[in-house]
Order: structure tokens, then sequence, then C-alpha cells
């Protein structure tokens, strides 16, 4: 599986609420900053992980971590973050595709390595404020196409729709998959992303894609209407897989076959939900990348969102594959 998506440092700072609403932005939401605004923040509350990151890296690692082989393009610059990055990713067994760059863009403006600080409140919500640096600069010409030609699956991450360049190089990544006989999922991201850029989702959906994942907001965002079910009688087709998450309410599986309603896995306490849903899709990916059906899938997506639950930050802090096999009965 290859993923493609912003290369970004994780930082993870647990706040209170009222740190959240002095400074934080919409609660669950991710806002764009500056580098001014995310080192003002980084000085509010100081992280207290960091870990490389951005979604579709996140999916990587923990595809990786199943067992399956993964990769990540992406950009970052070649600073104390951008190699701590690269070092990190490799670490957890995934291949770094993606381009190290200068760290200053022309003209002098300040780049760097992207970074994300999440504010985690005390019910484990968790709010991000992004700065993107190099990882705006991703670019199709980036895209290694030989040597990302033969996954099985490539994951394009939604926010990467933001940048026109950034889109044309997920694009590419799609094509050359494609090319090699692979299959195509996108992650919708956030469901302010899908309405920025509605049309141009809908049309991936229309014909770019085999397997659209994201939560029940994402979802209705992307299909106009306020119901799931009308949701996703619009949105699935003869080749498209629709997979929505829904919390603790489960996930539900729509194709041309139905629709299937899977339970979420249990958790004694929500500690933080950072990376619930990037994990979620790499459990579904890794199960179809070994051939089982799509509602076994979405049960061990379930399973494997539920293992960084309990945790702070985006790493379980137990092995995948035992996790899976235990609730399956077969330990």
């Amino acid at each position: 599986m290859v993923a493609v998506g912003h290369g970004l440092m994780d930082e993870l700072a647990e706040v209170d609420e009222a740190v959240l609403v002095a400074h934080g932005g919409p609660k669950g939401s991710m806002s764009l900053v500056d580098l001014d605004s995310a080192e003002r923040l980084r000085r509010v509350a100081p992280p207290r992980l960091r870990c490389a990151g951005g979604a579709a890296a996140n999916t990587a690692v923990g595809v990786s971590l199943l067992g399956v082989p993964a990769s990540f393009v992406g950009h970052v610059a070649d600073d104390e973050h951008g190699r701590a990055f690269v070092d990190d990713l490799e670490a957890m067994g995934v291949e770094f595709l993606g381009t190290v760059s200068p760290g200053d863009a022309p003209g002098g403006e300040r780049m760097g390595t992207g970074r994300c600080l999440v504010m985690v409140t005390p019910d484990g919500e968790r709010t991000m404020h992004t700065h993107l640096g190099a990882a705006a600069r991703l670019r199709p010409e980036h895209v290694d196409r030989a040597a990302v030609r033969g996954a099985e699956w490539a994951l394009l991450e939604g926010y990467l729709w933001d940048s026109p360049a950034g889109a044309e190089a997920a694009l590419a990544v799609a094509e050359a998959v494609r090319e090699g006989g692979g299959r195509v999922a996108v992650s919708l991201s956030d469901s302010r992303c899908v309405t920025r850029h509605r049309g141009a989702f809908a049309e991936l959906v229309r014909g770019g894609v085999d397997l659209v994942l994201g939560n029940e907001e994402e979802v209705l965002a992307l299909a106009g209407v306020p119901e799931l079910g009308r949701a996703l009688s619009l949105l699935v087709g003869p080749d498209l897989v629709v997979v929505t998450t829904r919390g603790p309410a489960g996930s539900v599986v729509a194709s041309s076959s139905g629709t299937t309603s899977v339970e979420a896995v249990p958790v004694s306490r929500v500690v933080d939900g950072t990376g619930a849903g990037d994990f979620y899709a790499a459990g579904f990916l890794a199960a179809r990348c070994r051939g089982v059906d799509l509602d076994q899938a979405a049960w061990e997506g379930s399973v494997v969102a539920s293992s960084v639950l309990e945790v702070v930050g985006t790493r379980p802090i137990v092995s995948l594959p035992p996790l899976v096999r235990a609730h399956a009965g077969l330990a």
C-alpha cells in the first residue's frame, strides 16, 4: 500500500477546555495557521509527544504495523523536523518515497517541514492547528511513478486538494498504481475540506477511486444531503465502496451489494481520539490487502482504531496482529 499526503510532524498537547476556547479553533476541527501562529500556539500548549504524522502517514504506519508493506509519498524540508519525520517513518517500517528539499522557499519565505499541533481536551477530542510548510509544496514531479506502480492500494489524502499541485500529485500516484493493476482509495480528511472541494471530490468519486473512507459528517458533506442512507445511495456505484465511520456507533459499509453496519469495538475510556480514523483506514486496507471481505475488513478497522483511543498520540502500545487475532478469538 502506498499513501500520499501531507508530511507533518504531529505534536500532541493535552489542554483544558479554557485553553482551547482562548487559543484553539472550533473544537474537533482542523485549522490552517501560518508559521508564526504555529510557534505561538506551541508556546501556549507545549507538546508532550511528537512523531511523524499527517493522516496518510498515520495510515501507512498502521498498515505496516499490521504486517503489510507500506510506503509514503510526501514532501518535507531538510531540517530537524524533516529528518525526524523520515527517520520515524522508517523506524515504523514505512518506506519514504517522498522528497526532501531545502528549508527556504524561493523569495526568502520561511517554510520548514510542516507540523500539526493537536490540542487534546479531557474528553479525548482533538483540535488540530496545521502549518503546512513544505508539505504544501508536493508536486506531481515529486512522484516516483515506477516506485509506486506495484502497490496493491493507493490511499489519497483529501487534504491534498487544498493545493492544486498536491491534488495533481495524488492523481499521479493513483494513475501509476492503476497502471500496475492496483486500486485507489480516498480519505475525505475533514468535512470543511470536502465542502471546499466538493466538485473535485464528486468528479473523483464518479470515476477515479474504488473506495471512499470518511466519517459521517464528511460523507454527508460529499453527498450534499443531511441523511446517511440517502447519501450512500447517491454515492455508491457498481465499482465504488463507501465506508463511513460513526465513532462509538461503529461504521457502515455500502457497496452495490448492499449496506452493512459494523459495531465499534468498546474501550474502557477514550483518552485521545487523534488518529482513530487513520488507523481504522489502516485496519480496513490491510485486511483488504489480505483478501478478506468488506464486512470483515470494517470489523478489523474498528479493532485497530480502538488500539489508539486509550492512549495519548497516534501510536498503539500493543502489537496489532495479535490484537486482531484476540478479538477474533484466535489468540
